[in-house]
């Protein structure tokens, strides 16, 4: 439910925490060069959208992600006359409002606090909080990861074109025109940069996962238990000989009955899974 999962848990949904590129490191080492998977940051679009935040330093005034795009005014950002656009009024509507996160953020370039750079870039593009990042040439000249040498494919010294989001959700292989990527050291792609199918890649992506009214979640869960090295001292839960228990649970969360802070969601079964 995109109206009240935590950003944590849109981050989860295909390529909305990173736009992960599908071909082998061998094969496209210049995509190497900087972050051959970008940061997407649709997900605190999503929060700043339903909150109606501004992203202004005022953190007094819901600003919601500072440098985010500014949606206390739907239909101003989206430049439609005042009232005639979207409900002014918290929350999606409906999923497909999410075609309307069109607004690139305020501050370009800022790193994040777990960027490691040639080692885990992780780096807010301006263009990434946007619905439509994949036809912006992420993966080749996309702001601060990449530099613009890196745009265009070059073969033989002639410019053959940009290079394109090969996400799982863009079937087209044709090779006819000049955009494209790799496979296998040889570049394919659906020929059009920036087309209709990039632009809605990362929102078809993900549109049959998400909606905005659900009551009933399915929560799986793992818990594992283990104890202090009696030699080292340390605890460690990835010690294998320290692990004393590691299971796998179900439940099934009803909130349907849930109408203020105070009331509790019913669990309708909870159930150990086999490893």
């Amino acid at each position: 439910n995109i109206n009240t999962a935590p950003v944590e848990v849109l981050r989860m949904l295909p390529h909305m925490f990173k736009a992960v590129y599908e071909t082998d490191p061998n094969n496209s080492s210049t995509l190497d060069a900087y972050d051959r998977n970008p940061r997407v940051l649709l997900p605190e679009s999503m929060v700043q959208w339903r909150e109606q935040s501004s992203g202004l330093p005022n953190v007094l005034g819901n600003a919601g992600f500072t440098g985010g795009p500014d949606y206390s005014n739907r239909s101003t950002a989206l430049g439609i006359t005042y009232g005639a656009g979207p409900e002014h009024t918290r929350g999606f509507s409906s999923p497909s409002e999410m075609g309307m996160l069109q607004v690139m953020g305020t501050v370009d370039d800022v790193m994040e606090p777990w960027h490691i750079e040639d080692n885990h870039n992780s780096i807010r593009d301006a263009a990434a909080w946007s619905i439509d990042f994949a036809r912006w040439d992420p993966f080749g000249n996309n702001g601060s990861t990449n530099d613009d040498s890196i745009g265009e494919l070059v073969v033989n010294d002639v410019r053959i074109g940009e290079v394109g989001a090969p996400l799982s959700t863009e079937v087209n292989r044709n090779t006819y025109y000049n955009q494209g990527h790799f496979i296998e050291g040889i570049r394919v792609g659906d020929g059009v940069s920036g087309d209709f199918e990039e632009m809605n890649l990362l929102q078809s992506g993900i549109s049959n996962l998400i909606g905005t009214t659900s009551d009933m979640f399915t929560v799986h869960f793992r818990i594992r238990t283990f104890k202090r090295n009696s030699v080292t001292g340390i605890w460690d839960a990835t010690d294998l000989d320290q692990i004393v228990d590691d299971s796998r649970y179900v439940m099934l969360v009803d909130r349907s009955n849930v109408e203020t802070p105070s009331d509790k969601p019913k669990i309708l079964y909870f159930e150990k899974l086999p490893n």
